[in-house]
């Protein structure tokens, strides 16, 4: 998900470098996942640990659809005037 969003609205010029911020803090991500699984997991339980795991997936997918604009049919340049308030 993250390098098609980038795909969509990152200007070519900038693709390198909002590129390897968009790698790294996914693989950063995935890191404290990772990193953190076990703790949680004898924390709250499996059934607490996956409920947590979906209470995120919905606010993500709530922040989507609230925050993230529809981009299908539309040029690079009327995105870009969109993200520049003018459109």
């Amino acid at each position: 998900m993250p390098s098609v969003v980038m795909n969509e609205i990152i200007p070519p010029k900038t693709k390198g470098l909002a590129g390897s911020f968009v790698w790294g803090s996914a693989w950063l991500t995935s890191i404290v996942v990772v990193g953190t699984f076990n703790i949680l997991l004898e924390l709250l339980g499996a059934f607490g640990y996956y409920l947590m795991f979906s209470a995120f997936c919905v606010l993500l997918f709530a922040y989507v659809l609230i925050f993230v604009p529809e981009t299908k049919g539309k040029s690079f340049a009327d995105i870009q005037l969109y993200f520049a308030g003018k459109g």
